[in-house]
């Protein structure tokens, strides 16, 4: 249970991030209702982000299903804010896949960055 609201807690502060990031460059006002539910989809964003901690399942199967729940996430909180509506869903899907891309391949770089780190320390300690 800890963890649950861990992982939404951090959720809702990277969604919160990005939102005010948007609300600030783009200048748009939002409703009460937006952002709660921009909060909301952040928290379940963040305790989706808990598949990859399912070690009974490959890395393939996890990855898929985070990629289909962050989708199914976002266009729920696109199509709930009115902000995409039906007919706009397929031209919606190349965007969030090349997005989704990026984050990924930034997080496994940084992931491979400080592994690298990580490992040089030990074995630096090893070796004394």
């Amino acid at each position: 249970m800890k963890t649950l609201l861990k992982s939404f807690i951090i959720g809702v502060g990277i969604g919160a991030t990005v939102f005010l990031w948007q609300v600030v460059t783009i200048g748009f006002v939002p409703t009460v209702y937006q952002v709660l539910s921009v909060l909301g989809f952040s928290g379940l964003m963040g305790v989706a982000a808990l598949i990859f901690d399912l070690k009974n399942i490959n890395f393939v199967n996890r990855l898929f299903l985070h990629f289909c729940s962050m989708f199914l996430l976002v266009a729920g909180m696109l199509l709930s804010n009115q902000w995409l509506d039906m007919t706009e869903i397929l031209s919606f899907v190349p965007g969030f896949v090349m997005i989704y891309g990026i984050v990924w391949l930034v997080l496994f770089i940084y992931n491979l960055v400080v592994s690298k780190k990580i490992n040089q320390h030990l074995k630096k300690n090893l070796d004394k």
